[in-house]
């Protein structure tokens, strides 16, 4: 069974990316979404690319709040930047890894310490999505209603697709995981120190005393989803896509929840554009269009994380060296 793990992170994700990108482009008028995409203006690009620069920062100081290590912002931002363009381009999400894999090799934050550090980072970003998808849906409850209503039949089609295309990705992806468990007990394999691995993160848990910076941590993930979803703002605007904020929250966490999907291929191409025309049809806008604006977001995204990272790798050693204490 040793393709099965292969399979399961690597390939099958990659595989149903691109079924994702087919689906996208055989149902879309590529023609009609060509003459939608208008082009990059200055302006919102370069707000764009410093609302990026200011989510970096808040993601940062997160962390501060979070590492008991006495660690500096700059560091930090150099380890976010590198863990977020990681997550940005590998399949299945496996660039979470690196978060506690940098703090370990420059750092030496103990593997269980900083995977608790991202578990706890991993709830309260869902919290902060769900607080600011809820009040964007108090906002747009008329418009949302409205478009249901008006909704074509050929939009109804293609949203049933969707969601069916999403089941079937999702049982498949849970009958491979299955295999891939029960090829691992049946073969009687035990991961090494995987019981130690086990008591250090439960160590690493307990030592964040959570409910003494709950109100630190909300605070700064409140600040990281509003300096990101105005960011998403920005980069929809440089592609001549300007909308309301409060619709723009809406559309953009269809977006969030499929970047965390636990499918996606290389980059998530495919599987992000999908959330981005699912929300996008939710507030009334043609999938067209909608296809072009996710497109050119999220390449704009992947530019910003991959020039940072860059940027990043020498921090890294300096930081080691005079940060550290």
């Amino acid at each position: 069974m040793r393709l099965t793990p292969f399979l399961k992170k690597f390939l099958f994700p990659t595989v149903i990316g691109l079924v994702f990108i087919y689906f996208l482009f055989t149902l879309i008028d590529l023609k009609e979404s060509y003459d939608h995409f208008i082009g990059i203006k200055p302006y919102p690009f370069f707000m764009a690319f410093l609302l990026y620069v200011v989510q970096y920062l808040m993601l940062a100081l997160r962390w501060k709040i979070l590492v008991k290590a006495e660690i500096g912002i700059a560091p930090l931002f150099a380890v976010t930047s590198i863990h977020n363009m990681t997550n940005n381009i590998m399949p299945f999400r496996t660039g979470e890894a690196t978060f506690p894999y940098l703090m370990k090799r420059y750092y030496n934050v103990g593997l269980g310490d900083s995977t608790a550090y991202l578990i706890y980072a991993r709830v309260f970003d869902l919290l902060a999505v769900m607080i600011f998808f809820f009040v964007s849906l108090i906002f747009s409850y008329d418009s949302v209603l409205e478009t249901f209503r008006g909704l074509e039949r050929e939009s109804l089609k293609f949203l049933a697709y969707l969601v069916i295309l999403i089941s079937i990705v999702f049982i498949l992806y849970r009958i491979i995981d299955g295999i891939s468990k029960s090829g691992v007990e049946g073969g009687g394999v035990v991961p090494v120190g995987l019981k130690k691995g086990f008591q250090s993160l439960m160590r690493g848990m307990k030592s964040v005393e959570v409910l003494k910076i709950f109100s630190k941590l909300s605070i700064s993930s409140l600040a990281i989803f509003l300096a990101r979803y105005t960011f998403f703002m920005f980069a929809l605007a440089t592609f001549g896509v300007d909308l309301p904020f409060y619709k723009v929250i809406t559309a953009a966490t269809m977006a969030i929840l499929a970047a965390v999907f636990p499918v996606q291929g290389a980059g998530g191409f495919g599987t992000i554009e999908t959330g981005w025309v699912m929300g996008f049809i939710l507030i009334g806008v043609d999938k067209e269009l909608a296809l072009m604006a996710g497109l050119g977001t999220h390449m704009l995204r992947l530019i910003f994380s991959l020039i940072f990272a860059a940027i990043a790798f020498p921090m890294l050693e300096s930081g080691r060296k005079s940060d550290v204490r």
